[in-house]
């Protein structure tokens, strides 16, 4: 249900699949923040050869999770969200070299910095707006604009475009 879909034949996620997603985002916040520190570190540590065992790790993980919630945002809009990675070369200078010149990797960066604090403040609304009974009217009607902001602020951030 959560694959790629043509938008013409899908009907919008439901309130409770919303709901499913922003849990999701708020489970994916601590490996965003480890991946954040992990990208941070293998920058600064890069000039020494540590700092590339940091990278190595630490890209393809940023990958994941951006890949992530591609997948969620283009299931709330409708719309694909595609990843527009350049491939990289061979070998580990072939893949540092390749994800430094890569500007979705900068994208994926600057995107994580927003994920792991608005993106994870919006995500937490979302899911308290169901857990807190006396909220389940604000749920009704507010889980979708939430979602649709969040998914909109992750495609224009994780899109080449």
């Amino acid at each position: 249900e959560d694959g790629p879909m043509n938008p013409a034949d899908r009907r919008p996620p439901s309130r409770l699949r919303l709901t499913s997603y922003a849990a999701w985002q708020l489970a994916l916040w601590l490996p965003a923040v480890l991946v954040l520190t992990g990208l941070i570190v293998g920058g600064v540590l890069a000039i020494i050869v540590v700092g590339l065992l940091f990278l190595l790790v630490a890209v393809p993980s940023c990958r994941w999770i951006a890949n992530e919630h591609r997948r969620m945002a283009a299931n709330v809009l409708g719309t694909p969200i595609p990843d527009q990675y350049r491939s990289t070369e061979p070998g580990v200078v072939g893949k540092i070299t390749g994800w430094a010149l890569d500007p979705m990797t900068w994208r994926d960066l600057a995107w994580l910095v927003v994920a792991c604090t608005v993106g994870f403040a919006v995500a937490l609304i979302a899911a308290l707006l169901l857990i807190l009974i006396v909220t389940a009217a604000c749920w009704y009607y507010g889980i979708e604009p939430i979602m649709k902001a969040r998914s909109y602020m992750d495609r224009w951030m994780l899109s080449g475009n």
